[in-house]
C-alpha cells in the first residue's frame, strides 16, 4: 500500500495491490483512491486480481457525487447510479 498522510488524515492519492502471486514480478493494483482533509474526494477505483475493473465511485468531500458503476468478473457493467451530495438521483 502507498498512503500519504498530514497531521494524521490521509491526504493525495492512496494505492493499494494485492500480495504478489508465485512468478509475479509486478503487483497489481486493487485500489486507487482520493483523499482530501482526510475525506474521500475525486475518482475512487478498484480492480480484480486480474486487472479488470470492478468498481468507480466518485466522491466530493466524502461524500458520493456523481457516477458510480460497478462490473462483475467478466467486465460486463452490472451496476450504475448517480449521487449528488451522498443522495441517489
Amino acid at each position: 500500500a502507498l498512503k500519504s498522510y498530514h497531521c494524521g488524515k490521509n491526504v493525495g492519492e492512496q494505492r493499494e495491490y494485492y500480495p504478489l502471486a508465485e512468478g509475479q514480478t509486478t503487483p497489481q493494483m486493487k485500489r486507487q483512491l482520493h483523499y482530501e482533509d482526510g475525506k474521500l474526494d475525486g475518482e475512487q477505483q478498484s480492480y480484480f486480481l486480474d486487472g479488470t475493473k470492478e468498481a468507480f465511485f466518485h466522491y466530493n468531500k466524502g461524500l458520493l457525487h456523481g457516477n458510480r458503476a460497478l462490473w462483475n468478473k467478466q467486465g460486463d457493467l452490472i451496476e450504475e447510479a448517480t449521487y449528488s451530495h451522498g443522495l441517489l438521483e
